[in-house]
């Protein structure tokens, strides 16, 4: 098998270096194909016969995706990490400590490890292809830079720009890169190669190596006031970004500080300290484990041989949407952004005004942000049309029903529906808490119909769950499959039950915060308690923007449905009647919300105080154990009632529906790490104090009496 580097010298003297990894879909720096380059690089220190050396890829869209995660995951001590670092270092020094000019060549993907190669080089091309990003995700995964990119990304680009880039994790495209001064030149993807050859004659002709004076140019960064300015500014919006829940950010952030100043070779000891530590923390490792997670989702749900459930996209011309509110607004938006026509129905013009509104709204954001230019927003607007009837549904390939909680309407309109559309027509429903069984019950041809289950809001959530009825056909469900992938999302396949996956999950936490503010826990208590533990809001938070009328609608959905976990509520009725508790969308909820910050409701106390709930004081740690525990045992009923199959699966789509800590690694596998057996152990002692609510699940005994894991 050829090597995943190999080098040529032409006659006028100039080497490539090319990176083409015959064992990988894209390159990755693992610990073979850094000794296959070190000997490159060694064996050019000596050439007497070379001018200049060209890095390049191959691979289309990608020059060096990073160094290889797997590695980095099975890292087991601070010396193996210290030593994997001091090994990259050591490589990239002596790139850039080459006799020649060395350029590296970008038409794709230059990440982490792969970036850190293009700083050791004296000059960065880039193509225009939109596929080039530069970036250091390093602090996503837990980790930081380890071959030197701490010190030479600051060095080149300046230390507020390089620590905004290494703390976000976010990458650049080529025009940024060139704005930063990242890159040293832009051409067009196809005169590329053209290009870098007069490129490369010039620099040449200017009988120097590099460019590196240029940093000097770089005097706030420079003194010591300077870098003083930008540590405060950049670990104040750290911490209002991530809490100072990631220890990986802030360690980044001191390590460039402190090496911004020094020497290389310092710089350097100082990096590897640094990588060594984050390298074997536990966030480390939960965080990687959620990136293969991630990976393993989105190439999970392969069509099976032989079925046509028709190739991703091409038979998806036109979608039906029922109903034109917030979520069908921004439904119908996501159809129209992947350049599918969507036909949007609701019961009068308003309705379906208020729809388009959405969508404009949407696109009126992404143009402030310049992700969207405003001309193509006006043409993918066109692709939305409304109407109070049916007209145009004959023609859709795939209608999503997404009207309001009622499951009479919806089984009225689902049946009434398939009198329009065509008999090899997707019908779909956006529920979330009815079961496919009970809505398909009148349909004729149950086996085209099944959940297609939007999070809110549906321009930024990432998840799909996509419910499979007991009659749903294959061909139904891997063509919605597809169309959740064409529209950019992950898809999550889940069985059939009242609530499905994550709404089950999410409501038990949600009802034991409710029944812990009626205990006389104060509810901003609880919130705080729940937000420092590292979800996106806390539980009354997350009401007010579901809206309290519909948590509470499905809280009753799902009560009926689990009746022996389940204790209704005395006070959310009332709170439901009040009209200064709508919601954030009306500016007051369990919160008031002005502009960008929200204040306790005083109408929830006048409630709580009215009906004699006395305050009482509990503890954060007893707080978000009852809501965590809660969780738990919910997802081990739906593990062991094959409402979903994989531990990892229900893990992201828990993170990705709810915003469920990363860090942590997931829910089941946080449960793993505190045990099996102490978490039953803490169920019971919950069950015998606070009733049958916490009955410990089947699947969470068996996994206890076998000293099993979710996690093998």
């Amino acid at each position: 098998m050829r090597n995943a580097v190999s080098y040529r010298l032409g006659k006028d003297g100039i080497g490539e270096i090319i990176f083409d990894d015959p064992t990988e879909k894209v390159n990755i720096l693992t610990s073979t194909v850094m000794a296959e380059l070190d000997g490159i690089i060694s064996r050019i220190a000596s050439s007497a016969d070379i001018r200049a050396l060209l890095f390049k890829s191959t691979k289309q869209g990608v020059f060096i995706a990073g160094a290889d995660i797997r590695e980095i995951a099975g890292i087991k001590s601070e010396e193996e990490a210290g030593e994997k670092s001091r090994l990259g270092q050591e490589i990239m020094n002596k790139i850039s400590d080459l006799h020649v000019p060395t350029i590296c060549v970008i038409g794709g993907a230059c990440l982490g490890g792969g970036l850190e190669l293009a700083l050791a080089c004296d000059y960065r091309i880039v193509s225009d292809s939109q596929s080039v990003r530069m970036g250091s995700p390093e602090t996503t995964l837990g980790v930081i830079p380890g071959f030197g990119g701490t010190w030479r990304l600051t060095r080149l680009i300046g230390l507020a720009r390089g620590a905004g880039m290494i703390l976000s994790g976010n990458s650049v495209n080529a025009r940024s890169a060139m704005r930063y001064g990242l890159a040293d030149a832009l051409y067009t993807e196809a005169f590329i190669d053209e290009k870098t050859s007069e490129f490369v004659e010039k620099i040449l002709d200017l009988k120097r190596k590099s460019k590196k004076n240029r940093m000097a140019r770089r005097i706030i960064s420079g003194s010591f006031a300077g870098r003083t300015v930008i540590y405060l500014k950049a670990r104040k919006e750290l911490l209002r970004r991530t809490r100072g829940l990631y220890e990986a950010p802030l360690i980044a952030l001191k390590t460039m500080i402190k090496n911004y100043p020094k020497k290389l070779s310092r710089a350097l000891i100082i990096e590897r300290k640094a990588f060594s530590k984050v390298a074997v923390s536990s966030q480390a490792k939960n965080l990687i484990s959620v990136y293969f997670l991630n990976e393993e989702l989105k190439k999970a749900y392969k069509v099976p041989e032989g079925l046509q459930a028709g190739p991703e996209g091409s038979d998806i011309k036109l979608a039906g949407l029922l109903g034109a509110g917030k979520m069908g607004g921004g439904i119908a938006w996501l159809f129209s952004n992947s350049d599918i026509r969507v036909r949007m129905k609701d019961i009068s013009w308003q309705y379906v005004a208020a729809g388009l509104k959405a969508i404009r709204d949407i696109y009126g954001e992404l143009e402030k942000k310049h992700k969207i230019e405003g001309r193509e927003a006006g043409l993918k607007i066109h692709k939305v049309s409304g109407t109070i009837d049916y007209s145009g549904f004959q023609n859709a390939d795939v209608v999503i029903e997404a009207i309001t909680e009622d499951r009479d309407a919806k089984i009225k309109m689902l049946k009434e529906l398939e009198n329009y559309v065509r008999a090899d027509s997707v019908i779909a429903t956006n529920t979330s808490s009815f079961s496919i069984r009970e809505l398909s019950g009148e349909l004729r041809h149950p086996e085209r119909f099944l959940g297609f289950h939007f999070f809110n809001p549906v321009n930024r959530m990432p998840l799909i769950e996509v419910i499979r009825g007991e009659k749903t056909s294959d061909r139904s469900l891997y063509k919605m499959i597809n169309l959740a992938r064409i529209l950019k999302k992950i898809p999550v396949v889940v069985n059939d039950s009242n609530g499905f996956l994550v709404n089950r999950v999410l409501m038990s936490y949600l009802t034991e915060a409710v029944i812990m503010m009626e205990e006389g826990v104060d509810f901003t208590r609880i919130d705080s308690s729940i937000y420092n533990y590292g979800m996106p809001m806390g539980p009354f938070a997350l009401m007010d923007e579901i809206v309290l009328k519909t948590a509470v609608k499905v809280a009753a959905i799902l009560e009926k449905a689990y009746p022996e976990r389940s204790v209704k509520s005395k006070l959310m009725p009332e709170f439901v009647k009040n009209s200064s508790l709508t919601g954030r969308s009306a500016g007051t909820g369990f919160y008031i919300y002005k502009k960008k910050r929200k204040f306790p409701n005083p109408a929830v106390r006048i409630i709580l105080k009215n009906n004699e709930i006395k305050r009482i004081n509990v503890s954060d740690d007893e707080i978000t154990e009852r809501c965590i525990l809660r969780m738990i045992n919910e997802a081990a009923y739906c593990l062991g009632e094959r409402i979903i199959e994989s531990p990892g699966h229900l893990d992201m789509a828990l993170i990705l529906g709810t915003g469920f800590p990363p860090f942590r690694g997931g829910l089941l596998r946080s449960a793993d790490e505190t045990g099996i057996g102490r978490i039953c152990e803490k169920l019971r002692e919950y069950e015998a104090r606070s009733g049958i609510r916490y009955k410990t699940a089947p699947l969470l005994q068996e996994m206890n009496e076998k000293k099993g894991r979710f996690y093998k």
